[in-house]
């Protein structure tokens, strides 16, 4: 679409063409495709691919060859150390930044607890959050874990909020004296790095545990109306970041929605947006800015300034990091909607 071929804006100016290698989900596959792309069809420049072995093993080939690679793969490393290799991925890192720079700048946020699943994701995304929270001076008050294949969170809530079970001893004494335990509520917000239907799962289990009056925090997998659909009214007020929103009324990403639409009959997806801003992005620095090589094109990606693109405006930071403000949403009622 971004080049004309499906759809949106007719081309001008010198002809694009574009050729598809499949990376077939393998490492080898992908170096073979880098290498079909830069000896056979002498391309410009390559997008994708979007796994992260894939994506690995592309980018080294791409270096070798010396031919612009940008990369929609959300791998943190990928473009360390390198000078041809780019990306536009959304990665774990940008969303902990986005998403402890608002709830500690704009809400004021001090304090947080984190339930996570026990595996990759979760894993990384803890460690990320702990030390962004850590950095701007905020508190870590609990963490817990859990099977990612539960539908039971209630243990994990009781040991973040002090309710987990006391030995027999104890209850007698409890008992005896009449006293009730009450759940200790000492965080702003919790932090959940899950699937859509975990978070929705979650968070009606926090408030029957009677952990209220805080907010959820979460990441783009909770963009999804099964996330509401499955914790209304309780998910009410969750924040999370994400790298696209359909519903944006940023004017770039609404014409995009627009003609994506118009051409496909179907909405976007985040990959959808990401694979046109970069393709759009180099048609534009051959067409408007006279790049007719792959050394010109790396220099002038590494000069990209406020490109607008249906996921914001893309910025280069540092060398190979291609960025955008990320949207900011809430749940409000039945809906997610964008925090300007």
């Amino acid at each position: 679409m971004a080049a004309g071929v499906f759809g949106g804006d007719s081309p001008q100016g010198e002809t694009i063409q574009v050729v598809i290698q499949d990376a077939e989900g393998d490492p080898q596959a992908a170096t073979q495709a880098v290498e079909n792309l830069v000896l056979k069809h002498h391309v410009l420049a390559i997008v994708g691919p979007l796994l992260s072995p894939t994506s690995e093993a592309a980018a080294r080939k791409a270096e070798a060859l010396k031919v612009p690679l940008i990369s929609l793969s959300q791998k943190e490393d990928l473009i360390k150390t390198r000078q041809y290799v780019f990306r536009l991925g959304l990665t774990h890192s940008q969303q902990v930044e986005a998403l402890v720079t608002y709830a500690m700048e704009t809400l004021g946020m001090r304090r947080f607890a984190i339930l996570y699943p026990k595996d990759s994701y979760g894993e990384d995304f803890i460690f990320r959050f702990w030390d962004e929270v850590k950095k701007r001076g905020g508190e870590i008050r609990g963490v817990e874990g859990y099977d990612p294949r539960s539908t039971d969170f209630g243990d994990q809530i009781k040991a973040l909020t002090g309710l987990s079970e006391p030995n027999p001893d104890e209850t007698k004494l409890l008992e005896k004296s009449g006293i009730e335990l009450t759940p200790i509520v000492d965080f702003d917000a919790v932090f959940i790095p899950d699937s859509y239907r975990n978070g929705g799962l979650i968070a009606p289990q926090l408030v029957y545990y009677s952990v209220s009056d805080i907010r959820i925090l979460g990441t783009g997998s909770f963009d999804h109306p099964d996330y509401i659909r499955l914790g209304k009214p309780y998910v009410d007020g969750t924040i999370i970041t994400d790298g696209f929103f359909r519903e944006s009324r940023r004017p770039s990403t609404r014409e995009f929605c627009q003609k994506y639409q118009e051409a496909y009959g179907e909405d976007p997806t985040i990959i959808s947006a990401q694979a046109f801003d970069v393709a759009k992005l180099i048609i534009t620095l051959v067409r408007n800015f006279g790049v007719k090589d792959r050394e010109a094109l790396r220099e002038s990606l590494l000069g990209v300034e406020g490109f607008p693109g249906a996921t914001g405006n893309i910025k280069s930071t540092s060398p190979g990091e291609l960025k955008r403000p990320l949207f900011i949403l809430t749940v409000t009622g039945s809906q997610f909607e964008e925090i300007e």
